[in-house]
């Protein structure tokens, strides 16, 4: 079996598993639900935060996004998230005037927070959560036993917060900022935070991926 063909058969399996877990259908139903070609033009209009992902890569013509919120957000949420919708199933959602419009809506614990994960095919649910301006709460939050740790590098706990929660809940956010709010948020953090966003989000980034070049070009 090729390699790509055995990567395939794990990521459906992933799915398969995935689907069962959070809406209690196949992924072919899961398909099947979102059927209804998207209109690219709508949707390639939208804002920076949340970022959508295009889900046809899954055989699915539907966006999702993922948001990690405090619990006391999570109401408001899911009104505007569901609103003009009808609950037909475990976390999935139909339209009430317009049956073609489909939504799933899935929440769970994670980072002493909220994470809620949203696919759909109805550009204007993506309008509305956008609307919000949301904000995922500070990654001291999140993570307050990272505190005190020197973020020099990627491991242990710091490379479980950087792969697991920055890049799908943080980074979208972060780069939907530009560099005077970026600065005015990093003013409240603390100096081993300060250091960390300086080390793998700022310059640097750049200081340390130089070197790494360098080090390659010795060995090459």
């Amino acid at each position: 079996m090729r390699p790509e063909t055995r990567a395939r058969r794990e990521m459906e399996r992933s799915l398969q598993r995935a689907y069962r877990a959070i809406c209690g259908i196949s992924l072919e139903e899961a398909q099947a639900m979102f059927s209804r070609p998207l209109d690219d033009e709508a949707f390639q209009s939208l804002g920076a935060y949340p970022l959508f992902l295009d889900l046809r890569d899954r055989s699915m013509e539907a966006v999702s996004t993922g948001v990690h919120l405090l619990p006391e957000k999570v109401p408001a949420l899911r009104e505007v998230v569901t609103q003009g919708y009808d609950l037909i199933g475990k976390s999935t959602y139909a339209g009430r005037t317009d049956a073609g419009n489909r939504l799933i809506f899935h929440t769970y614990e994670e980072f002493n927070g909220i994470c809620a994960e949203v696919s759909t095919n109805d550009v204007e649910v993506c309008r509305r959560l956008i609307a919000m301006g949301l904000q995922p709460p500070e990654p001291w939050v999140a993570f307050p036993e990272l505190a005190e740790t020197a973020f020099g590098f990627l491991q242990g706990n710091i490379e479980y917060w950087w792969y697991v929660y920055w890049e799908p809940y943080w980074e979208p956010y972060w780069e939907s900022l530009d560099k005077d709010k970026q600065e005015a948020f990093l003013a409240g953090a603390t100096d081993a935070w300060q250091a960390c966003f300086w080390r793998h989000v700022g310059e640097g980034r750049e200081v340390f991926e130089e070197m790494a070049r360098e080090r390659a070009r010795e060995f090459d």
